[in-house]
């Protein structure tokens, strides 16, 4: 079934025919957002970050994502709302390398860093948003081991697809994990990247956070944002 559009909105031929191919048949203007729905749910997209619904998915996403077959999946796995921690599964098709190491405590940090930014210098990546955005989200993620609402080790997968490096960050949370303050704290790392994922397990006890970079970006080009199941436990 093809997008349904109201009259007052506005979309390019590249994001009508990408809700098209994934079926989604409404779209409505609301508060400053666009809302679509699939299958009798709906998703917020669009909102500017200060309309942030702690309550439903969202998505502030730039459309040059879908010329690169990793930002295609990125949004296709928004509207699907899926959850996928191997990236060897998730991304099958379009992974050209992967790498995956564990850091069992906050004094590998420096080390590590070094190591995933030296990979992506040998494939021809600039490592200086990529070591500014791993040093920050580091210190973030020890900000909640220290409160006892995340757990190491901290598993991260780092590689290649075409155009594009990732990095994935997953690692187990407590009952106390306050996704909210999470989110609120990790989306100051998006003028380090290009998009920045952010997930829960449907349990809500596993967090799922990815950054890409993508080659011949534009330079005046605004970061993407995703985030989904987004919940804060009762």
């Amino acid at each position: 079934m093809g997008a349904k559009l109201f009259k007052d909105i506005e979309l390019s031929e590249t994001l009508i025919s990408f809700f098209d191919r994934l079926e989604i048949d409404y779209v409505e203007s609301k508060d400053g957002a666009l809302v679509i729905s699939n299958n009798n749910e709906s998703n917020v997209v669009f909102s500017q970050y200060n309309k942030l619904n702690d309550t439903k998915p969202f998505a502030n996403f730039n459309e040059a994502i879908l010329n690169y077959p990793f930002g295609e999946k990125i949004a296709e796995s928004f509207f699907k709302q899926e959850f996928g921690r191997h990236p060897e599964t998730f991304f099958r098709g379009i992974l050209i390398k992967n790498s995956s190491l564990k850091i069992l405590d906050r004094a590998s940090y420096g080390l590590y860093c070094d190591y995933i930014c030296s990979e992506a210098s040998d494939l021809n990546f600039s490592t200086r948003p990529l070591r500014r955005f791993l040093t920050e989200f580091f210190m973030i993620a020890d900000r909640f081991s220290y409160t006892n609402e995340a757990y190491f080790p901290l598993t991260v997968d780092y590689g290649k697809g075409k155009k594009t490096f990732f990095s994935q960050f997953t690692c187990k949370v407590s009952d106390s994990f306050r996704y909210d303050f999470f989110i609120k704290n990790v989306v100051c790392l998006l003028a380090n990247t290009d998009t920045l994922e952010v997930n829960i397990s449907p349990d809500g006890k596993v967090l799922l956070v990815r950054a890409y970079w993508f080659k011949d970006f534009e330079n005046n080009s605004w970061p993407s944002l995703f985030i989904s199941n987004s919940k804060t436990p009762q």
